[in-house]
């Protein structure tokens, strides 16, 4: 042991500055932090505040220390005279968890209990980004050593990266952040709520179970469901229509579901289609088909399939599904085989592509974006859903889908 005193109070967190380990600081619950001398092992500056001190960070140079209490209060200090130089304005009650400082000393970072993470330029004292990066609660962040990349960890036993410089957009722009984390494919998961439609892609039935506790949906659509004939598969509450589809080995490929919720006025919608695709016909503020569909990449498929599956859904009528096809008219960087033929697709049935340019995909070995996920609806939806990507891959390599409705009503 090198050194070792003690406090009448308890004391919650030290720093130490590592660049030339002159100064340690420590927080404890007698609202102040202190900043120790590591030479001399004596307090040298005392920071008062209003309530108890939870975290501290140094900047990498040691001019100025970090401090979080109350647990939404973030103030910035002078090393060398200890005076409070700023405190961050939070008007939202969210407790934060955690704080950090870019090595290059241009940002700090700090994330809450609601999984959201904020980033403040400290030269302009400016909101750089915000968004929501976990679903649960975020217990602890940091930046790499180029301040390129911020780990981020939480109550939704992920750990996540994120790409500093070209993920965090500003906060004046609507976006997401980028995931840059290594995923598992297995289940893709269309929602529509109860006055929305989304898409959201999920690994495991508890997902499921979380959508449904946190947004209460009217409809959950599924494909790649991986199910056999034989397989039983219920969720509480809600009604399950499904179509399963085996290879020639007799193993379970692709599939598609519907989960309808038991609250919801709904029938379903009986399709003679050869094609991976459900319907049901659900009471919004007027009664509207929702039908999920998957189109495997490996696949072709007929075009008289798709024209039929157009002519057996009663309007107005909504398609959301992976249609795997690649082409710049909905921001695909690539070409596919599929391009061609969902375009015609669409056009030959004037339906509205909802997608508004965002990746929806995230390709794990080349690890890059791309959009597969198309939403479709008969022109007289198109004013009243607006699309949006969210930030969640829930262990598979396909980001959630929000279509949220606008103003106007049917």
């Amino acid at each position: 042991m090198i050194f070792a005193t003690r406090s009448r109070f308890f004391v919650r967190e030290s720093a130490l500055e590592s660049n030339n380990g002159v100064y340690f600081a420590t927080a404890s619950i007698d609202c102040t932090a202190r900043l120790w001398n590591f030479k001399r092992r004596t307090p040298l500056i005392n920071f008062h505040h209003s309530y108890e001190v939870e975290r501290l960070k140094f900047d990498p140079n040691c001019r100025y220390l970090a401090t979080l209490s109350a647990r939404r209060i973030i103030q910035l200090w002078t090393v060398e005279d200890g005076c409070s130089m700023w405190t961050i304005p939070e008007n939202d009650s969210t407790y934060i968890n955690c704080i950090t400082i870019s090595p290059d000393g241009k940002y700090i970072a700090y994330a809450d209990e609601k999984g959201c993470i904020k980033v403040w330029d400290l030269s302009s004292r400016q909101l750089y980004s915000k968004g929501t990066a976990h679903r649960r609660a975020i217990y602890d962040l940091a930046y790499n050593a180029d301040s390129s990349v911020i780990v981020s960890c939480a109550g939704d036993r992920l750990i996540r990266l994120w790409d500093a410089e070209k993920s965090l957009l500003p906060a004046s722009k609507k976006g997401t952040f980028r995931k840059v984390e290594k995923s598992l494919k297995n289940l893709q998961v269309k929602i529509v709520l109860g006055g929305l439609l989304g898409f959201v892609v999920s690994a495991a039935r508890c997902h499921i179970q979380d959508l449904i506790y946190e947004v209460h949906p009217v409809c959950i659509a599924l494909q790649e469901t991986y199910l056999k004939p034989t397989d039983i598969a219920k969720i509480k509450r809600y009604s399950l229509v499904r179509k399963d589809n085996e290879n020639v080995s007799g193993r379970a490929s692709g599939g598609v579901a519907l989960v309808v919720s038991h609250d919801t006025p709904s029938s379903v919608i009986t399709l003679h289609t050869n094609l991976q695709a459900v319907a049901v016909q659900v009471m919004f503020s007027n009664l509207v088909i929702v039908c999920t569909l998957y189109l495997p990449p490996s696949t072709s498929v007929n075009d008289r399939d798709l024209d039929r599956l157009v002519d057996e859904l009663p309007t107005p009528f909504i398609i959301i599904g992976d249609f795997n096809g690649h082409s710049p008219l909905w921001s695909s960087k690539n070409t596919n085989p599929h391009e061609r033929q969902i375009e015609e697709f669409f056009n030959t049935h004037s339906l509205y592509l909802l997608n508004n340019g965002e990746d929806t995909y995230f390709h794990q070995r080349s690890r890059t974006f791309h959009s597969l996920d198309l939403a479709l609806c008969t022109p007289s939806l198109a004013p009243y859903f607006n699309f949006r990507v969210g930030v969640d891959l829930c262990d598979s390599d396909h980001f959630q889908i929000f279509f949220g409705p606008c103003e106007c009503r049917f």
